[in-house]
C-alpha cells in the first residue's frame, strides 16, 4: 500500500463480505463518494468501519454551518421563550387574595374601558382581579359555570392564557382555597361535590 493512501473495498470484494448495501440518501452517497475521491481513497480495505466513517462524516457535514453562515452570525445563540406565565416565577400555582370580581362582556366593556372578547366572540366572562403576595395585582379566569368567589377571598392561580380575553393570562384552580368546586359536577377533580 502506497504511503498516505488509505484502500477500501471494492465492489468485488464487498460482496464477497457480505456487506449490506447502505441504504442512506443519494445525496450522502455522493458526498461521501465525493470525499473519497478527494482523500485519494482509491482502493477499498476489507472493513467497513471506513465506510461507516466516511458517511457519518457526510451527514455531519451537510448539518453543520458554512465559514460564510458563521461569519454572518447563525451561531448566535436564540433568546429565551418568553414566559407564558411570568408573574408564577416558575412556580406551578401561587397564592393569591381577589381583590376585584366583575364579569367581563361586550357592553360593559364599552361602558368601563374594560376588556371585552376578540371578535368573533361576545359573550360574559367571569374574571377576578387578584393581588400576589409580592403585592402585584393580575388578572385571572373563573373557569366552570357558577362561582363562589368574593373580594377578600383566598385563591389559588395557575398559568394558562384566555384566547378571546387578551391581558388574561392566570386561571383561579376551582375546588382550591376558599373557591369551591363546580356545583354538581362529579366527573373532574378538584371540583368534585361528593
Amino acid at each position: 500500500m502506497p504511503h498516505g493512501r488509505l484502500e477500501l473495498p471494492t465492489p468485488a470484494s464487498r460482496e464477497c463480505l457480505h456487506v449490506e448495501p447502505y441504504k442512506h440518501d443519494a445525496i450522502t452517497n455522493y458526498a461521501s463518494g465525493a470525499l473519497a475521491h478527494s482523500l485519494h481513497i482509491h482502493h477499498m480495505t476489507r472493513s467497513t468501519a471506513v465506510l461507516e466513517a466516511l458517511h457519518t462524516l457526510c451527514r455531519w457535514a451537510r448539518g453543520s454551518a458554512t465559514l460564510q453562515q458563521v461569519i454572518r452570525g447563525c451561531r448566535v445563540p436564540r433568546p429565551p421563550p418568553r414566559a407564558r406565565a411570568p408573574r408564577l416565577g416558575g412556580a406551578p400555582q401561587r397564592h393569591a387574595v381577589c381583590d376585584r370580581v366583575f364579569t367581563v362582556c361586550t357592553r360593559t366593556a364599552a361602558l368601563t374601558q374594560q376588556m371585552k372578547p376578540k371578535k368573533p366572540n361576545s359573550a360574559q366572562r367571569k374574571v377576578a382581579r387578584v393581588r400576589l403576595a409580592d403585592g402585584r395585582r393580575v388578572l385571572a379566569y373563573i373557569p366552570g359555570e357558577g362561582h363562589t368567589v368574593q373580594e377578600h377571598a383566598v385563591v389559588v392561580l395557575r398559568g394558562g392564557r384566555v384566547q378571546d380575553l387578551p391581558g388574561v393570562r392566570y386561571h383561579i384552580v376551582r375546588g382550591a382555597g376558599d373557591v369551591q368546586g363546580v356545583a354538581g359536577r362529579r366527573r373532574a377533580t378538584p371540583d368534585r361535590q361528593c
